[in-house]
């Protein structure tokens, strides 16, 4: 899952500036989905408490290493409030280098449909580092209702520590379930 290696530094230069530009429309492009929500707000606001568990899947950028990969991260959230919830999550980006990481979650739920997802991190000993080391995790999406409990949307999803950095750009997709009132 090698890129292309650059050649000379204006094509290095050029490979970071193109990645931060998608970076960027990736970002923006949920923003569209939240106009579109707008109205559909004011009648079905999300006023409720609920818990989830969600799958999210996607390409993975690990810039330091210049490789991509797949990531998969599994998480499940106990409701605290109508826009904040708590919980722990899994990620595992597979590929020419393994990752598996373990995160404490706190989840916010702002406006409909953006959802916030922060952590602090512990990656496992891997064959390339045989300590535990810490990493900062981040999970934007923008889910969409397909059913009283199911959601699904774009995310994009950075992990960032000493020794990792990465970028997914993927699909949320979830369950939610009553936590009560």
């Amino acid at each position: 899952y090698h890129l292309p290696c650059a050649s000379n530094e204006s094509e290095i230069s050029m490979d970071k500036s193109l990645w931060k530009y998608l970076f960027i429309l990736a970002l923006a492009a949920t923003f569209p989905a939240l106009a579109a929500q707008q109205d559909h707000d004011h009648d079905h606001e999300h006023h409720h408490k609920h818990h989830e568990i969600a799958l999210g899947t996607g390409a993975v950028y690990m810039p330091h290493e210049n490789l991509w990969g797949f990531g998969a991260h599994l998480h499940g959230l106990a409701a605290i409030n109508h826009w904040m919830s708590a919980g722990g999550g899994y990620e595992l980006i597979a590929g020419e280098h393994r990752h598996h990481t373990l995160s404490a979650l706190l989840h916010f739920h702002p406006i409909h449909p953006l959802d916030i997802n922060l952590g602090p991190g512990l990656v496992f000993p891997d064959e390339e580092n045989p300590s535990y080391r810490f990493k900062a995790h981040m999970e934007i999406a923008a889910v969409f209702e397909l059913g009283e409990h199911l959601h699904l949307g774009p995310s994009v999803d950075i992990g960032a520590g000493k020794h990792d950095l990465h970028f997914t750009l993927g699909i949320h997709m979830g369950w939610a379930f009553s936590a009560g009132e």
